[in-house]
């Protein structure tokens, strides 16, 4: 793996990526972006994972308020695998390794795609005008807080944007949405955002 995350490097370089471990990582429009090449726990195969987080959007997790400046892959409020944005035969085939020299060209061949999928999930324009259905398979949470998740990105977009009034419909969904769990840190931090616009 670490070889064609070596030959790969180039392709990630151009767009501006930089590279920590087996990741390649940039901020861009208020957005962190995320490739993360990932060995097989159980096998001989490869994962290319893709992940996009707001830049200050805190993590939805019970008891606690953590904001990443870096979120890991698994993290990222949105994520996807590179073959499931663009189909990439190396890629495809299951728990096998890709052969070294069809996968760096797959990948190197296949990276414009991705970036631009990352350009039109990272802005806030198009997120604000996206629907639950648009985006509930690429949200990285589990299934019951899916829509509380979804409201959350959706008022902190609208905070971006300065739409105070739209900001405060997703708030209060945001809110109502799976109620009883107990997120009283995130909803200080999110509720104090509205003050500020």
């Amino acid at each position: 793996m670490k070889t064609i995350i070596g030959e790969v490097k180039g392709i990630f370089s151009e767009y501006g990526y930089k590279k920590e471990r087996n990741s390649f990582w940039k901020i861009e429009n208020d957005f962190y972006k995320l490739i993360n090449f990932q060995h097989g726990a159980y096998g001989d195969y490869l994962f290319v994972n893709v992940g996009l987080h707001p830049v200050g959007l805190p993590s939805l997790y019970i008891g606690k308020l953590e904001i990443k400046e870096k979120a890991k892959e698994h993290e990222c409020i949105i994520r996807q695998r590179m073959e499931q944005i663009v189909p990439i035969p190396s890629l495809g085939k299951a728990l096998t390794f890709p052969a070294h020299e069809n996968i760096v060209q797959d990948i190197i061949f296949s990276f414009p795609k991705v970036e631009t999928w990352l350009k039109e999930w990272g802005s806030w324009e198009n997120i604000a005008n996206i629907h639950f259905a648009d985006i509930e398979k690429i949200l990285s949470v589990v299934p019951i807080i899916q829509k509380k998740a979804y409201f959350m990105l959706e008022y902190y977009c609208m905070i971006k944007l300065g739409r105070k009034s739209e900001a405060e419909k997703f708030l209060n969904a945001y809110s109502e949405e799976n109620s009883t769990m107990d997120f009283t840190l995130v909803d200080c931090f999110l509720n104090n955002l509205l003050s500020e616009i």
